[in-house]
């Protein structure tokens, strides 16, 4: 396993489904691993191929606080124009998600919501979100973002929002606001 996350090449054949034992591995076994194979699964971010830097973004999120130290490089992709690589945007926010809150990564968040809510894919959106939800408070700076996010007609998008939301500012989810994003029925 380690050699195959050492080498980028071999990324397009890995079935991401196929290392959803990560998570599971015991903590110690999975630092050790994630200590020889974080700096090259962060190196692949960069990569020419569109599937390895998705597949290594997708691993650095597996790693969970083991891949903190990869955050930068994750920030780093959040600050590309999202219409760019869309889905590695997306990728990229979900393994901050997974791996958690870091001070440095929240400004780059918030900017990437802010651009992400033009972009028409839902996949952007919503990790976006959902990363931003693990900071609290200290994202009172989305609130405005968040608040349009919970307005989406994409379904998932708006439960990430509304998720951060009660994380970052229950305050804003004032009863009107609730009762406006209700289905309207019949």
């Amino acid at each position: 396993m380690v050699w195959i996350f050492k080498d980028p090449t071999l990324f397009p054949k890995i079935d991401v489904d196929a290392v959803n034992f990560l998570p599971r591995l015991d903590p110690n076994t999975k630092a050790a691993l994630a200590g020889e194979v974080v700096s090259p699964l962060v190196d692949a971010l960069k990569h020419e191929d569109q599937w390895t830097r998705w597949n290594a973004a997708i691993l650095l999120g597996f790693f969970g606080t083991d891949a903190k130290r990869a955050l930068p490089a994750l920030a780093d992709v959040l600050e590309t124009r999202i219409e760019a690589d869309a889905g590695l945007q997306g990728k990229a926010a979900a393994a901050i998600w997974q791996i958690g809150p870091d001070a440095r990564t929240l400004p780059v968040l918030i900017d990437a919501l802010g651009k992400a809510l033009d972009d028409k894919e839902p996949f952007v959106r919503q990790p976006v979100c959902l990363a931003l939800s693990k900071f609290g408070p200290e994202a009172k700076a989305a609130v405005p973002y968040l608040l349009k996010a919970s307005e989406d007609e994409d379904p998932m998008v708006k439960k990430s929002a509304l998720e951060a939301l009660r994380n970052i500012d229950p305050n804003s989810l004032t009863p009107e606001r609730l009762k406006s994003l209700q289905p309207k029925g019949p």
